[in-house]
């Protein structure tokens, strides 16, 4: 494998049911952690020079060019906490030919229409911050995200529900893919706990896509996901951790 840090020319090849996070706050690339937003730090990565500052574009080339990605999850934390965004960036990354899952906060179905209109390849409305009880999912780049914190549903609109009951009413406007995260699992490498939800929906729903992530450890971990039925695996600590044997 090659990295930044070393002389080797192979490029790894990593599981197509990966899909890379890209958390940003405050203008830079974070690393998240356990779900407090308010200590992310900024992000060390394997893919960039020991000394060499996180610039989020140069991270994401490095990244393409190591290990082909060219497909990210984009969490825009600014905009999901309400206190600014990086919507110049974003633009940027699309017409650099990103191929981009976008969570920036929606609130309300225009919201959606502004980032499908600018090319983004899927857009996140995700539990913790919709508003409106509006909204049509019946385009297939509508993702619905059931956002947990330590397993209980994190809404805006009603935090009493089950996340079985608000995924119901979701599916009855024509939800296709829904992403199960629970942020209080993020980048603490400790197991996939959503595991088990993610079944329940499977059984209750077949058809349904089925994404998730939070707490991976290793390859094993990416495995039993593949085989309950997942379909793609959001990662990030383990992919940007140096001492991570990815192979």
């Amino acid at each position: 494998m090659r990295t930044p840090d070393c002389q080797q020319t192979q490029v790894i090849t990593l599981p197509e049911s990966l899909l890379p996070v890209l958390d940003l706050q405050q203008g830079r690339a974070v690393q998240a952690y356990a779900g407090i937003r308010s200590n992310y730090q900024p992000l060390q990565s394997r893919w960039m020079h020991g000394a060499e500052a996180i610039s989020v574009k140069t991270l994401l080339h490095n990244m393409r060019v190591y290990t082909g990605f060219r497909e990210f999850y984009v969490a825009d934390l600014d905009a999901i906490c309400s206190v600014g965004d990086h919507r110049e960036l974003i633009e940027e990354l699309l017409a650099e030919g990103y191929q981009l899952w976008l969570d920036a906060g929606l609130r309300r179905p225009e919201d959606a229409v502004f980032w499908l209109n600018r090319g983004v390849q899927r857009v996140i409305v995700a539990s913790e911050t919709m508003e409106a009880d509006t909204w049509d999912f019946s385009s297939d780049r509508l993702v619905f995200s059931l956002d947990l914190y330590r397993g209980s549903l994190r809404s805006k609109r009603n935090s009493a529900q089950s996340p079985l009951q608000l995924l119901e009413q979701v599916v009855d406007t024509g939800c296709q893919t829904v992403i199960v995260l629970d942020t209080a699992i993020v980048g603490t490498r400790c197991g996939c706990p959503t595991l088990e939800l993610c079944e329940s929906i499977l059984k209750h729903y077949p058809c349904m896509e089925v994404i998730t992530g939070g707490g991976i450890r290793n390859r094993e971990d990416i495995q039993t996901l593949e085989k309950a039925g997942i379909k793609r695996i959001l990662v990030s600590t383990w992919l940007h951790d140096p001492n991570t044997v990815l192979s």
